[in-house]
């Protein structure tokens, strides 16, 4: 089986994808000019999210639009240049695969899953905030 063609956004805007791929996501790209229909194709096998520096936080919420108000649920891959403290926010923020420019241990990713027990703000893995849990609401 062929593997998936990586496709930057702004090439495939004004058509729908034909064959299996991948969408990848500068920096500085709305995450909302994918059409719909493209977040549900069954040719579409990933979007990726490019960090080119750890200091760029826009990918962040370019996650979070694509999980929480564009309602995509396939795999949503972090690109680039991100350290190791940020897994946890990366995994909150909906990101479920990582290639990374400094590869991490697969140890590193499981351990920041689990880092934080609580956390302060609502975010796409729809954890209850501590308010909430203060309120009986978890």
């Amino acid at each position: 089986m062929a593997e998936p063609i990586i496709f930057a956004l702004n090439t495939l805007l004004d058509q729908d994808p034909q064959c299996e791929c991948i969408i990848r996501i500068e920096a500085s790209e709305d995450v909302r000019l994918i059409p719909p229909s493209w977040l549900s194709s069954p040719y579409l096998k990933a979007i990726e999210i490019d960090f080119p520096s750890f200091r760029d936080g826009r990918g962040f919420s370019s996650a979070r639009i694509l999980r929480s108000e564009m309602n995509y649920q396939g795999p949503l891959k972090a690109v680039g240049n991100v350290l190791k403290d940020q897994l946890f926010v990366m995994l909150r923020s909906g990101f479920d695969e990582f290639a990374l420019k400094d590869p991490m241990p697969e140890k590193a990713i499981e351990s920041a899953k689990t880092r934080f027990r609580h956390v302060y703000q609502h975010a796409s893995d729809h954890h209850a905030s501590i308010a909430e849990k203060r309120r009986g609401r978890s």
